[in-house]
């Protein structure tokens, strides 16, 4: 970061401290582990009052919406239209998932592309 002009000063925090510093959103950016369900509430991370202070009047429109409706179609047109804007602002990165990591060696063949919500999506179809 500091080649590209932006200086970081890292701040080790006490447990206390590291729980004062999220309830009262008092950081720029935070270097922190999330435990996650299967199904994460996208509230939680993009909703009011998320992790990350993040606003956009869009997604936050988009989420009462999905709240109310059950229609498949115009689900997955408004998540999808969440997806771009997250590609688009990402404010959140996620460095690494260590429950759900796969080693795999250059020999796998197969659809070993994850989804959402699966890293072994397809691992029937899998082989060497």
């Amino acid at each position: 970061m500091a080649n590209q002009g932006i200086r970081v000063n890292v701040v080790q925090l006490t447990d206390e401290q590291y729980s004062n510093a999220i309830n009262t959103k008092n950081y720029d950016m935070l270097l922190c582990s999330i435990n996650l369900s299967y199904s994460p509430n996208l509230e939680t991370f993009l909703g009011n009052n998320n992790l990350a202070n993040y606003t956009n009047e869009e997604v936050k429109n988009i989420l009462e919406e999905v709240k109310n409706t059950n229609d498949e179609n115009i689900l997955k047109e408004k998540y999808k239209r969440i997806a771009e804007i997250y590609k688009e602002e990402v404010p959140y990165i996620s460095l690494y998932n260590n429950k759900f990591t796969v080693c795999c060696h250059s020999n796998l063949k197969g659809d070993v592309t994850p989804n959402w919500y699966n890293v072994f999506y397809n691992i029937a179809g899998w082989y060497k």
